[in-house]
């Protein structure tokens, strides 16, 4: 597992003083915001926003520096919009270092979704040292940065989220990032999933509150940064059964939004093993590439070029395939197995990017290139 740096609380010369002036602090610090939400920085410390610079993910890194020696230094600076939001122009300053932090969300006074660029392109950010949140705080309520009331596009839970998770299409039109435009109507927020309430104040200056909204902002990394893949497994069901050579596995959609999804090159695979009676392995629903051997087992996309052949994303022609799993969607997927099939193992799959990505980006050694298991079952006749 990789180490992961955690903003520990800054220690103060001398004791916070209220006034109605806010005194001025480095709003691009979290370690400024430790002293008074100590947890909420911790557990951001935890998250992709913590690592969205490209020198804490080397995923991000390899992608983006492959784009800019194909499509030109440009891009660079699309990339920053929502992983150096506070930073675009100079993504190595200490604001940008950063990545996605305090003051991405909570120094925004408006966010234009409609807006065509993303990031910080679609959010407004205010000058006025006033920190806004999901909750109403009368003025002066903090010692050290100015309050007010609620800010809607943070207190819905979602619109803040879609500055950069909405949706957006490479160079040649081809829809990359689709999440918003994938969202069911009973998908609740984003917040609702993605920031549970957890225990414990949020402050341990001004409120009253014994729970607070998680700020490890859960997503499918854990897995692989924090070995917990709790939330992911969470995502979706599998339920296996067996009659006569018919092996039939159900998988259920539990997310408000496709599956997988995010970054397009995100995948799950099902595989299964049969095995004789002696437990020698005699079938299997695919061995080397489950796309051309069967492709009912992936969940996901497949990008083209003019030719027809698979491509990365950015570079892509068009979307050949999309089998993910839609918002609720349940689909059950069916393998014949033959008589001398006695147990099969089933397994259900998710990587980061498929083995071909990994090979183009250079990143096959990363543990974030590997497989990891989300759910696994076994059946005898």
């Amino acid at each position: 597992m990789r180490l992961r740096f955690l903003w520990t609380p800054l220690i103060l010369a001398a004791p916070l003083v209220a006034s109605a002036a806010p005194t001025a602090i480095p709003v691009d610090s979290p370690a400024a915001c430790s002293a008074c939400h100590g947890a909420i920085v911790t557990e951001w410390g935890e998250s992709m926003h913590a690592s969205a610079h490209a020198d804490s993910d080397p995923l991000f890194a390899a992608m983006r520096d492959l784009r800019m020696k194909k499509q030109g230094a440009a891009v660079g600076d699309k990339c920053n919009q929502c992983h150096t939001p506070r930073s675009v122009d100079n993504p190595d300053a200490p604001e940008g270092k950063v990545g996605v932090g305090c003051a991405t969300c909570h120094l925004s006074t408006a966010v234009d979704t409609s807006a065509p660029s993303r990031g910080a392109a679609r959010i407004t950010f205010a000058d006025d040292g006033v920190m806004r949140g999901p909750h109403d705080l009368a003025a002066g309520a903090s010692p050290v940065h100015g309050t007010g009331p609620a800010a809607a596009h943070i207190a819905d839970g979602q619109t803040i989220c879609l500055a950069c998770h909405g949706e957006v299409a490479n160079p040649k039109g081809a829809p990359t990032c689709t999440t918003g435009a994938e969202l069911s109507d009973d998908a609740g927020s984003c917040a609702s999933c993605h920031m549970p309430m957890v225990d414990g104040p949020g402050t341990v200056t001004v409120t009253s509150r014994d729970q607070h909204r998680s700020h490890a902002f859960l997503g499918p990394h854990r897995a692989w940064l924090q070995d917990d893949p709790s939330f992911l497994k969470g995502a979706v069901a599998m339920n296996a059964s067996w009659a006569g050579q018919t092996v039939s596995v159900v998988l259920e959609n539990n997310a408000g939004h496709a599956f997988p999804t995010g970054f397009p090159g995100r995948v799950a695979i099902v595989k299964a093993v049969g095995k004789d009676a002696s437990g020698a392995m005699v079938w299997t629903n695919w061995a080397t590439n489950p796309m051309k051997e069967s492709p009912e087992s992936v969940l996901g996309k497949l990008y083209v070029d003019a030719a027809g052949k698979p491509i990365l994303p950015p570079f892509a022609d068009k979307l050949a395939r999309d089998s993910r799993l839609t918002g609720g969607e349940s689909r059950t997927v069916t393998y014949t197995v033959p008589d001398t099939v006695k147990a099969v193992e089933l397994r259900l799959v998710y990587l980061l990017l498929p083995a071909p990505a990994a090979q183009a980006l250079g990143v096959t050694d990363l543990p974030e290139a590997k497989p990891t298991v989300l759910h696994s079952a076994s059946l005898t006749r």
